[in-house]
């Protein structure tokens, strides 16, 4: 069972460095910890929301609340880092030039996604043709 417990500190990690990351999501903004001591409730959620994970982790406090296991130090450490390595993969994708990024191909949101192709061609027909 512990390691359910250690899934769900890892999504819960997830979501804080993803609320640290949705702080910038401007093109040229690389670092979304720039200026986070200036915002009090935003910190005020994240110390509430690691502290909570914390006591749910680490002692018995969680497990009527959230079904959890209390895990030893190493491996709390470990969902941490993994979940932190979002902060490294928005960082890689912010570096990559605008330039690049408006040759990607975009799809036509209006036109759905293998309309051209033989099959979707027949099924269409068939449907056309059948009398309900």
């Amino acid at each position: 069972m512990a390691h359910f417990t250690l899934i769900f500190n890892t999504f819960i990690f997830l979501q804080v460095f993803n609320l640290i990351n949705c702080r910038d999501v401007s093109t040229h903004g690389k670092n979304g910890f720039a200026g986070i001591h200036r915002n009090f409730y935003t910190c005020l959620i994240i110390l509430v929301i690691v502290g909570i994970q914390f006591l749910s982790c680490y002692t018995n406090l969680g497990r009527p609340i959230f079904e959890t296991r209390a895990v030893e130090s190493r491996m709390f450490c470990i969902t941490v880092a993994s979940a932190a390595s979002i902060l490294a993969a928005s960082a890689i994708i912010k570096m990559i030039p605008a330039r690049l990024v408006s040759k990607l191909p975009v799809l036509d949101e209006e036109k759905a996604i293998g309309s051209d192709s033989k099959f979707v061609s027949a099924f269409d027909s068939s449907a056309k043709g059948a009398a309900f």
